[in-house]
């Protein structure tokens, strides 16, 4: 089971739009609502699902800190930025990124290390 630091700082909960469960390790945006879902290609990251929840429940992520592991959508290389593909995975990618690779992912389905490039 993979794990990472949590920092209460930089850890946010939100209701869930839609049933976040099993979608740890995924990148989650804020609806116009406040609410959270799925990241889709190219949206605005809010954060890393911690803990994913049904519809309507409150669901934790990660907004920030030292690295946040991430599950790849592709190949990623050290230092690539890195952003959302359509499954809420990460790409690489500079248009609405997230933050850097701090490890390197060989294919989709790995996880990688991404370093927030947020204040």
């Amino acid at each position: 089971m993979a794990t990472q630091k949590q920092d209460g700082l930089f850890t946010d909960t939100a209701l869930s739009a839609v049933d976040l469960r099993g979608s740890e390790f995924l990148f989650c945006t804020r609806e116009a609502d406040g609410t959270i879902s799925v990241c889709g290609a190219d949206e605005k990251i809010a954060g890393v699902i911690s803990e994913g929840k049904d519809v309507g429940l409150h669901s934790s992520f990660n907004t920030g800190g030292g690295w946040l592991k991430v599950i790849a959508g592709g190949p990623i290389a050290i230092n690539d930025p890195v952003k959302s593909d359509a499954q809420g995975r990460g790409v690489n990618g500079a248009t609405n990124m997230f933050g850097y690779a701090k490890s390197a992912a060989s294919a989709a389905g790995v996880f990688v290390e991404v370093v927030p490039d947020r204040v």
